[in-house]
C-alpha cells in the first residue's frame, strides 16, 4: 500500500509540474537584467554556480507569468529586499516569487514521500514540509541582508580612509571614489555602493542627496553617521579629508570597544558549560563512592 501511495504521489507531481511548464511556457521567458548590479551578479552566477542555467530558466519561465498578478506593494517590497541583500543572483522580485513557488512545490513533494513511506496522512506531509519550503527563500534572503550589513560596517573605515588618503593626494570627492572602487574585491559589497555613489554624483546629484541614498541602501548605524557628519562637516566648512579622517578614527574605535565587550561577554557565557563539566567530573569521580556509601559498603 505505502508503494501505491508513492506511485500517486509521483504521477501527481509529474502532472503538476507538466501543468505549471504549459502554463508558464506559452508566455515566453522574463528577460535578463542588461544593466548594473543585477546583471553583474546574474552573469557571474551563471558562470560561477553549477546548474544555475537550468534553474534560471525555470524561474523565468515561471516569473513571467507570475508578473502578471497585481501584486505591487509585494513586489516593491521584495525589490527592497533583494537590495538590501545586494542582489543576489540577479534575481527580481518575480523571480524571487518563482523561486518561493518552486523551492515550496519541491519541499511539498517530499513531504508527500516521506509520509507515504511512514504510513501518514500525505496531506500532512505537503503542509509541514511544503509551507516552510515556501519561507526558505525569504528566510535566505534576510540571512544575506545581515550579513551584507555586517560586511559593511566592517569594511567602512578603511575604504574612508582610502578616499581620505586620496582626496589629500589632490583627487576631488568624485575621483577618490572612484580610484577605491575599482581597487576593491569584485564582490565586496562597498564596490557596489561606492560605484552607486559615484553614479549619482555624475547625474548631477549633490553630495549630501548621493549619500544619503547610500545610506538608504544600507541602513547601518556606522554609515548613518558617517553621511551625517559629512553633512554636518559641510554645513561648517570643514575639509572634508580631514572629516574622512576624523571619522574613519571614531568608527575604528567604536569596532575596537564593540570587539572588547563581545569578549567580555563571552567570558561569562562560558562560565555556564564550564558548571556543567565541573559538574559532570565530580559526578564521575564521586559517583562509585556515593553508590558504596547507600548500599553500606564504604566502611
Amino acid at each position: 500500500m505505502h508503494w501505491l501511495h508513492c506511485a500517486l504521489c509521483a504521477i501527481a507531481t509529474a502532472a503538476a509540474t507538466k501543468g505549471l511548464l504549459d502554463w508558464a511556457l506559452p508566455r515566453g521567458l522574463l528577460p535578463r537584467p542588461s544593466g548594473g548590479e543585477r546583471a553583474h551578479r546574474r552573469a557571474a552566477a551563471l558562470r560561477e554556480v553549477p546548474g544555475f542555467t537550468a534553474v534560471e530558466w525555470s524561474l523565468r519561465a515561471v516569473g513571467h507569468r507570475l508578473s502578471s498578478l497585481r501584486a505591487f506593494r509585494l513586489r516593491n517590497t521584495l525589490e527592497r529586499r533583494l537590495e538590501d541583500a545586494g542582489q543576489p543572483l540577479g534575481l527580481s522580485s518575480d523571480e524571487l516569487l518563482a523561486l518561493c513557488l518552486q523551492t515550496g512545490l519541491l519541499s511539498g513533494f517530499v513531504g508527500a514521500m516521506v509520509s507515504s513511506a511512514w504510513g501518514k496522512p500525505v496531506c500532512g506531509g505537503v503542509l509541514f514540509a511544503g509551507l516552510p519550503g515556501l519561507a526558505l527563500p525569504l528566510f535566505r534572503l534576510d540571512e544575506l541582508v545581515r550579513q551584507r550589513r555586517l560586511w559593511v560596517s566592517r569594511s567602512l573605515p578603511s575604504v574612508i580612509d582610502l578616499i581620505a588618503l586620496s582626496m589629500e593626494a589632490g583627487l576631488d570627492f568624485t575621483r577618490a571614489v572612484t580610484e577605491v572602487a575599482g581597487r576593491l574585491a569584485a564582490s565586496s559589497p562597498l564596490r557596489f555602493e561606492l560605484e552607486h555613489l559615484r553614479y549619482k554624483l555624475c547625474l548631477g546629484w549633490s553630495r549630501g542627496e548621493a549619500l544619503e541614498d547610500v545610506a538608504r541602501r544600507v541602513p547601518t548605524p556606522s554609515v548613518r553617521q558617517f553621511v551625517t557628519a559629512v553633512a554636518q562637516g559641510e554645513r561648517r566648512g570643514t575639509p572634508l579629508a580631514e572629516l574622512l579622517s576624523v571619522q574613519a578614527a571614531v568608527m575604528r574605535t567604536k569596532r575596537t570597544a564593540a570587539a572588547e565587550q563581545a569578549a567580555s561577554r563571552a567570558g561569562i557565557l562560558i562560565l555556564l558549560p564550564l558548571l556543567l563539566i565541573f559538574g559532570a567530573v565530580f559526578l564521575v569521580l564521586l559517583g562509585p563512592f556515593v553508590v558504596k556509601f547507600a548500599r553500606g559498603d564504604l566502611m
